[in-house]
């Protein structure tokens, strides 16, 4: 089986008593669309480094957000679906990529990187989401 095929086909269920509901939808949405969602509910405008769109108008007609998306997991296939077929790109070599984690700080979900993990990182420009901050390059397989 791919990669992770099972949890891109993850259900969302939403309700909002201004809407139509009830029906099923169509609509290719990813969790960057959640935010803005929310925000939308309260009236609230997002970021402009915002990527994800409203799912409002997706309730009251099956309007299409996206043509396609993008999915992967780290060092494995970067997917790319339409909502009904899926590319999955493998690289030649699973083991043999250079593979970097670009962090604001040196930090896993609960823990500091070790210090052999980050004895090669380097600061790097920023990236767009990032809002001028540059980031640190760490090699995610040092050896």
């Amino acid at each position: 089986m791919p990669f992770y095929e099972e949890i891109a086909r993850i259900p969302l269920f939403f309700w909002h008593p201004s809407h139509r509901s009830g029906d099923r939808r169509r609509a290719l949405t990813q969790t960057i669309d959640l935010m803005p969602t929310l925000l939308d509910c309260f009236g609230v405008e997002p970021p402009s480094v915002v990527t994800g769109h409203s799912l409002l108008p997706v309730l009251d007609s099956d309007a299409a957000l996206r043509d396609t998306a993008i999915f992967e997991m780290f060092g494995a296939a970067t997917n790319v679906t339409d909502g009904r077929y899926t590319y999955f790109r493998y690289p030649p070599d699973i083991m043999a990529q250079e593979l970097n984690e670009y962090v604001l700080i040196p930090l896993h979900q609960k823990s500091f990187f070790a210090t052999e993990e980050a004895a090669g990182a380097s600061l790097v420009k920023p990236f767009g989401f990032t809002q001028g901050m540059p980031l640190l390059k760490i090699p995610a397989r040092p050896g």
